[in-house]
């Protein structure tokens, strides 16, 4: 019977003889039916007789064979190269022996599915690998040069070539399919569009797409850590997010998670002087730390370093803080205090001596010359008190101290000290570095 064009139409798909053939082909066979409809007014057709061949008339693939008074045959062994044609010959034959020859419309040999060259997943030029919105748009470019591309149909699933969110169903068009499914997809989804496409031929091809993620919620800031980092300025680091630089803020951070991945992160400080600062990309190819330059930080202020994640939806995440303080002195040394021995046993104090605007650490050595450590060495101690015993009364002894602030800077200060009645002279001095 007749049938619709391709969508490419060829002319010799189009259907205009009393002839019609229909073929069913595989690599290596072809079998061919044909139907043909006579009619002679003045005599009864006693039978027919047809052939087949390459060629309009030809008989190259079967000779004329008879059928009697039916109006169709097939032959289930027609040997065809993809790319040739099939031409039927009928033969009518009436009871006054005249004979009338009606030839079918050349059919092109297809043994070849159609070409499926592009399937993207969204409605935009550029395939999208992740949105916001349930309503799935796939598009796809399939074509078929010799018997034309009858039909497709599209199947959704969340693994590649699957269908549990919605069977093949055919498609109105050769081009592309939307669906909605509001109500039936949650956060991190990704859902796979395979494509079947069928020709005229009835070969078929299929091809999935690399998939779309569903974006419906921001990224989780519940476990993130943000920590600030400063590049020591001395021997000593530092403490307490505390930093000696004004110009520069180091951070790290850890712990956003998104099920569907984070895109990128974005940075920014607040404080003093810094109410118009910005968000700023950072991480965009995975890193988890980033350097701010060019700050005019305001010293003995405190600082806000904000971080938070954005996801391929461009949903951002709650922020999360860390504090930076700037101090940018090192310790003073405002004088010497009085220290008061016992016999063999040599308690100082030196509190108030050192001044800072954050908490201070000490490192104290002692020894019984300048810059000798025989007594004890880089002691640490957070009190501004020290006692020890045993030692030798008769003898000067030579202290150092260094002052440590939370942000790594130091200050030395150096005493020397002897014992009433030890008969040394005593003496107490100072110096600062």
């Amino acid at each position: 019977g007749s049938r619709l064009p391709p969508a490419n139409p060829n002319p010799t798909n189009q259907l205009t003889s009393p002839v019609h053939l229909e073929t069913s082909l595989a690599p290596g066979w072809t079998s061919v039916h044909a139907a043909w409809d006579c009619v002679d007014t003045e005599s009864p057709i006693v039978g027919y007789s047809w052939a087949i061949g390459t060629v309009r008339g030809g008989t190259q693939l079967q000779d004329f064979k008879t059928v009697g008074r039916n109006t169709h045959a097939q032959n289930e062994d027609a040997r065809l190269n993809h790319g040739s044609f099939v031409h039927v010959t009928v033969v009518a034959e009436n009871e006054a022996a005249l004979r009338s020859v009606v030839y079918s419309d050349p059919i092109l040999v297809d043994l070849t599915p159609p070409v499926i060259s592009v399937i993207k997943d969204g409605g935009d030029e550029e395939d999208v690998d992740f949105q916001q919105s349930d309503v799935i748009t796939l598009r796809w470019n399939v074509t078929d040069d010799e018997s034309g591309v009858n039909f497709c149909e599209v199947a959704l699933g969340l693994s590649p070539g699957s269908g549990e969110v919605q069977q093949f169903t055919q498609q109105p068009s050769l081009y592309s399919a939307t669906f909605d499914l509001s109500g039936h997809l949650t956060h991190g989804d990704t859902v796979y569009s395979t494509l079947r496409c069928h020709n005229y031929a009835g070969m078929t091809s299929h091809l999935t797409s690399d998939g779309v993620t569903i974006v419906t919620q921001p990224p989780n800031s519940d476990h993130a850590i943000v920590e600030t980092m400063s590049e020591p300025q001395s021997y000593y680091p530092s403490r307490a997010f505390h930093q000696s630089t004004n110009d520069v803020i180091h951070l790290s951070w850890e712990g956003f998670f998104d099920v569907t991945g984070i895109r990128n992160y974005q940075c920014r400080v607040t404080g003093p002087g810094l109410t118009d600062f910005p968000w700023i990309d950072v991480g965009l190819t995975g890193q988890t730390h980033a350097t701010l330059s060019g700050l005019q930080l305001h010293g003995y202020n405190r600082y806000n370093v904000h971080v938070r994640a954005v996801n391929h939806g461009g949903m951002v995440s709650d922020d999360v803080t860390s504090d930076i303080y700037v101090e940018m002195e090192r310790p003073l040394v405002m004088g010497s205090r009085s220290w008061w021995p016992q016999q063999g046993v040599m308690v100082f104090d030196w509190t108030g001596v050192f001044l800072s605007n954050s908490s201070l650490v000490y490192e104290v050595s002692m020894g019984t010359r300048a810059s000798g450590t025989d007594v004890t060495q880089w002691r640490e101690t957070e009190k501004t008190e020290m006692r020890l015993d045993g030692v030798d009364s008769n003898k000067e002894h030579h202290v150092v101290i260094t002052a440590v602030n939370q942000a790594g800077l130091c200050t030395t200060g150096s005493f020397v000290l002897s014992y009433p009645g030890s008969g040394l002279k005593e003496r107490t001095q100072k110096s600062q570095s």
